[in-house]
């Protein structure tokens, strides 16, 4: 592949339409019209899967969180706080939408034992794995 000098200027640029067409390319969700994907983290522990999806600006109430056999699902919807109010808008950068997140998780998680908080605008999701996913430690007999 040929590599193409680019201005310093324009690395930023550079760097997020090559995000942008890896996720095209490997098939990722990419959002539509009106739709945005929050950042998560996702990390694990021999007892534990969490996930870690920044919300910002969205009430707690607005966010949905569900587990579909071992996938994960967060959906939600960031809306103006400006409409209808008669004010004019003279930029606007933040996100507003609808978005939903479709995690396939590494191992089985105990759906009962789902723990979901949040806290200035970061919601954290602990999953237990279940039993079988922990593992078993099995002692080795000496003859």
């Amino acid at each position: 592949m040929r590599t193409m000098m680019v201005p310093n200027g324009a690395r930023w640029l550079r760097t997020e339409m090559d995000r942008l067409l890896d996720r095209v390319w490997d098939g990722s969700e990419m959002p539509g019209f009106g739709e945005w994907i929050p950042r998560m983290d996702l990390s694990e522990t021999p007892e534990l899967v969490t996930a870690r999806i920044e919300v910002p600006g969205i009430d707690p109430k607005d966010i949905h969180v569900m587990l579909e056999h071992d996938v994960l699902i967060v959906k939600g919807e960031t809306r103006r706080d400006t409409e209808g109010n008669g004010e004019k808008s003279l930029r606007t950068e933040r996100v507003i939408g609808s978005f939903e997140r479709r995690i396939a998780l590494p191992v089985p998680v105990d759906a009962k034992r789902v723990n979901a908080s949040f806290k200035n605008g970061l919601l954290v999701i602990e999953m237990p794995k279940a039993p079988e996913a922990q593992g078993t430690s099995i002692p080795i007999k000496i003859s």
